[in-house]
């Protein structure tokens, strides 16, 4: 499976696009069903920004935010996203890291 199809695979499961157009998730699950580059250049540049995510950061108790700046993409954001309920967001791994510290 390509990353691409991880990728959207699992934002999917996540219900990611609930608050996009409904083309987008369909645009999505066409990239799982028949691979990314099946898509059209109009359907890709709809569905590309979801393929990198921003840190949401993070913040221990008494501490201030983090403001992590740090985008996540490829097999990375497959790994956050399958861990965003364990770490409630979205978060790289130096912020999974300094969280489970």
């Amino acid at each position: 499976m390509t990353i691409e199809r991880e990728i959207f695979s699992a934002l999917i499961a996540q219900n990611a696009f609930q608050d996009e157009k409904p083309s987008v998730q369909s645009y999505a699950q066409l990239a799982v069903d028949k691979g990314f580059r099946a898509l059209s250049s109009k359907q890709q540049a709809v569905v590309s920004p979801f393929l990198q995510k921003k840190c949401e950061g993070m913040k221990k108790p008494n501490e201030k935010h983090n403001n992590c700046q740090n985008i996540i993409g490829g097999r990375e954001l497959v790994t956050a996203l399958e861990r965003s309920e364990q770490y409630k967001g979205w978060r790289c791994e130096s912020c999974r890291s300094a969280a489970e510290k």
